[in-house]
This record gives structure tokens, C-alpha cells and sequence, in this order.
């Protein structure tokens, strides 16, 4: 296999035909989250048997952020219109050791799941998708990577006119207004990247894109003392059609607070869900 054959791989060739030139308004935005907490809960929890990680964790923490503090994040747009979704999905992205290339898994209603639940979920999402078992959405980019140029262009803006812009559906094949959940999370720490600014998917139709970046020791002032913390560093890329910078402030504060009440992952959120409009 030539090098020119071994780069143009099923992605790149989806990515050539998805992608402008950037013209559109998009926010960008960046926190360091103290995880001295995440880590003990992680400890506790693997020392019982459950293999929590930071992603199962951020997982868990977004989809109760955005369900529960900021539900402003959890809609799409279509025909000019903001409109709520159903549930919090969260998709999830997961490198497929094989091949080298990236794939993803849903956790659906993540809100309101504990974090045994999710780790079980994702679990068996990663072996089913490691084994060629992907959701119907990754399902189709194979075939749609086989069009030649500039078909694959034009497909791709068909689809994006029919599914995002008017709104259509096409549930069998995988394409509909949730098919890429309510936002996606993905750890880019463990492919060697300190930090990075996530872009918005064309299809997806999502308010918001989520990467997981370095995490490390670090001296910060708490309580007018110098102490060492280790952080982790998360990015964000932001729809500007469906929110601001102000619901990713929001956003964060509600994930900082969250972590200092981490335990509460165990259980389901009775209380929360009482008044969450989503299901």
C-alpha cells in the first residue's frame, strides 16, 4: 500500500467531502478542573470492582450538567428553529485498536443512569464496535467513503440539507436528529494530546463538542495557599446558532460543583429527574 493510499483511509475521504474552509461562527472554550476527587472515587470504585475511568466519569458528569443544570445544551436546529431533544445521549468516541481508526459508541439517557450502568454500557458498546459491530450511523460511513470525488461532496450535501437544515428523518438507515446523541465526548489525553480544539461535526447537528486533554500535576492557590492538584484540561467547541459563552460558563461551574458531589454518580437521580424535561 502506497503512503498516498494508506492516508486517504474511509474518514479522510468522509472528512474531504464534509468540510469547508472555516466560515462559520463557532466558541471555543477551555477549563482546568481540579480531579483530586475523581481520582479517589475512581480508586474506590475500581478497588470494588468496577472499572471507572475519566471517561465513564465525564460522561456521567456532562450528561447530568446538561440535563439537570444547563438544558440548554440538549437541542438541535432545523428549518431556523431551536428545538429540545428527547434524552441526554452521550456519543462517545473510542479508538479502534485494529485498524488505528476512530469509531464511537451511544449511552443513552446517561443522565439518569448510575455509573455502574454506564460502565457496563460502554463496556459492551467497545467490544461490540472493536469486534465491526458499530451503530448504524458509523455504519454507513463505509459505504458512503466508497463514492468517488465529488460525489462524495455531493452526497454529503444532500444530506446535510434534507437531515439538518429541513429536518427529514430516516431512522433504518441511521439518520435522524439524534443519531449523534446530545453531544460528544472524547479523550484525546490518551493519544498523546495535551489539549485541542474539537470541531463540530456538520451532521451531527450538536450544540456541543467535548475533548478530555492532559492531565497532570500542577500548583494552584486554594484558600490562599499554594498546594499541588492534579488537573484535567477540557475543551469545548459550541454551536453559536443554539448557545453562548454564557451556558459554557454555566456549563463548567455546574461540572466543578458536581465533582465535589461525586458520589452521587451511584445512584439515580430521583430527585433530579422530577422536574428534568427529558426522559
Amino acid at each position: 500500500m502506497s503512503l498516498e493510499d494508506s492516508l486517504n483511509t474511509p474518514w479522510r475521504r468522509i472528512a474531504t467531502a464534509i468540510y469547508d474552509p472555516p466560515k462559520d461562527s463557532k466558541l471555543y472554550g477551555t477549563v482546568e478542573l481540579d480531579i483530586t476527587k475523581v481520582d479517589e472515587y475512581i480508586h474506590r470504585k475500581r478497588k470494588e470492582g468496577i472499572k471507572v475511568t475519566y471517561t465513564t466519569v465525564f460522561a456521567s458528569l456532562m450528561s447530568r450538567s446538561i440535563a439537570f443544570d444547563v438544558p440548554e445544551f440538549n437541542v438541535y436546529v432545523t428549518r431556523g428553529r431551536i428545538h429540545p431533544r428527547e434524552s441526554v445521549n452521550v456519543m462517545v468516541s473510542v479508538l479502534l485498536e485494529k485498524t488505528s481508526e476512530m469509531s464511537s459508541i451511544m449511552v443513552k439517557s446517561a443522565h439518569s443512569k448510575t455509573m455502574d450502568q454506564i460502565v457496563d454500557e460502554m463496556r459492551k458498546g467497545i467490544l461490540e464496535s472493536r469486534n465491526g459491530q458499530e451503530n448504524k450511523t458509523m455504519q454507513q460511513k463505509d459505504r458512503l467513503s466508497s463514492l468517488p470525488w465529488p460525489l462524495r461532496k455531493w452526497m454529503f450535501s444532500l444530506l446535510k440539507h434534507v437531515f439538518v437544515r429541513w429536518g427529514f428523518q430516516w431512522k433504518k438507515k441511521g439518520l435522524d436528529r439524534n443519531s449523534f446523541g446530545s453531544f460528544i465526548l472524547s479523550n484525546i489525553c490518551s493519544l498523546g494530546l495535551d489539549h485541542g480544539y474539537p470541531a463540530l461535526f456538520p451532521l451531527s447537528n450538536l450544540a456541543l463538542v467535548v475533548l478530555m486533554g492532559n492531565i497532570g500535576k500542577k500548583p494552584i492557590v486554594i484558600n490562599d495557599e499554594i498546594v499541588v492538584r492534579k488537573l484535567l484540561t477540557l475543551s469545548a467547541c459550541l454551536d453559536h446558532r443554539m448557545v453562548d459563552g454564557a451556558h459554557a460558563g454555566k456549563l463548567f461551574r455546574a461540572l466543578k460543583q458536581r465533582i465535589q458531589r461525586i458520589d452521587e454518580l451511584d445512584e439515580v437521580p430521583s430527585e433530579e429527574l422530577k422536574d428534568c424535561p427529558f426522559s
